[in-house]
């Protein structure tokens, strides 16, 4: 065993020098702790703004989103109790008789003028002749009693009342040549037999209803609540949806509202003076044109199914996108100059 090692490193020179080896280092390991401390929270500090700015970032885009979503629906109003609406005119003999001409079918166009029933005329050609004899009759009488009444042998007064006798048969020829002109019935408008019960050679009555024709004007009624028609006014857009061609969407307005509730106009109005009251929404009736005729090859006719939707508010998308590309870049420019900041940190 070396003694001299021994001694010397129990010496106190020695142990000076290794305290002074041991402070610089532990002064090293600080400072290099401190440097990566340093970096470390730096780096945790832009990480931490990086979130910050996002989560803004994402609950502004979520506020933008309900906003957007609030404006739109805000903007219409539907409802899908509403209904396709037309004229219906009833079709039905003025004179009775037996029907001999018998020219339409079921669900048939027709056109207006078109001749579609001829109820058998012969007794009512019986009554024109001899309306006509009479009427040539009085005519007759009429005119030599202005001749006898010349040499004194009739009075006026006489030839007054054949005055009188004459016009009243040129009205009864008239009347008569007028239902013999109603055993031939013509279609008042254009427009499809509906729901007819008349079939030839079957005898009719006067006002008897043979058919309908439904002409093509067609509109909608639609029963929207009470609180719906806030800001409705005439001439507003709507797009309707017929539930019978679902993928299509026809373009109408708002022609009038009914000053009153459907129930109030009903059969039976509400008492509410009587007994227990529940307050129930009222639905009001709006009717809407379409803007375009449909089109013929499509069935649609009274009391089809419908949904329309009422712009009630102008809804702007273009202002919306631009807001949007707006906050986007507005967003994507302050991302851009977070992270440059965060680089020149690091470096």
């Amino acid at each position: 065993m070396d003694y001299r090692l021994l001694n010397r490193l129990k010496s106190p020179a020695y142990k000076g020098l290794t305290a002074t080896l041991t402070e610089e280092q532990e002064k090293k390991e600080g400072e290099r702790i401190e440097s990566v401390h340093a970096k470390t929270g730096g780096s945790q500090t832009g990480l931490g703004m990086l979130s910050s700015f996002l989560f803004g970032l994402i609950g502004a885009l979520i506020f933008f989103l309900l906003y957007f979503v609030y404006t739109y629906f805000s903007s219409y109003e539907t409802t899908d109790d509403a209904f396709i609406a037309g004229h219906i005119i009833r079709i039905s003999p003025k004179v009775a008789g037996h029907v001999v001409g018998y020219y339409i079918d079921d669900n048939m166009d027709v056109k207006k003028g078109q001749l579609l029933i001829e109820i058998d005329p012969r007794d009512y050609q019986s009554r024109v002749a001899l309306a006509q004899a009479n009427r040539d009759l009085a005519e007759t009488e009429w005119k030599r009693m202005k001749e006898i009444l010349r040499s004194s042998a009739v009075s006026q007064l006489q030839v007054d009342a054949a005055w009188a006798i004459k016009l009243s048969t040129e009205a009864y020829l008239r009347l008569n040549e007028l239902q013999l002109g109603y055993t031939r019935i013509y279609a008042p408008e254009d427009g499809r037999i509906t729901m007819r019960t008349v079939e030839k050679g079957q005898y009719v009555e006067v006002g008897q209803t043979l058919f309908d024709i439904v002409p093509p004007e067609l509109w909608v009624v639609a029963n929207y609540k009470e609180t719906q028609i806030t800001y409705m006014r005439p001439g507003q857009p709507v797009t309707i949806r017929i539930d019978a061609y679902p993928h299509r969407r026809y373009k109408g307005h708002i022609d009038s509202i009914q000053r009153g509730s459907g129930a109030q106009f009903s059969l039976l109005p509400p008492e509410n003076a009587t007994g227990n009251y529940v307050k129930v929404v009222q639905r009001v009736p709006v009717k809407i044109l379409f803007d375009e005729p449909l089109n013929k090859e499509e069935i649609v006719g009274p009391g089809f199914s419908v949904v329309p939707t009422v712009e009630v508010r102008k809804f702007r998308l273009d202002v919306f996108w631009s807001l949007a590309l707006l906050l986007i870049g507005f967003g994507a420019g302050l991302l851009v100059g977070l992270i440059r900041k965060l680089k020149k940190k690091e470096q």
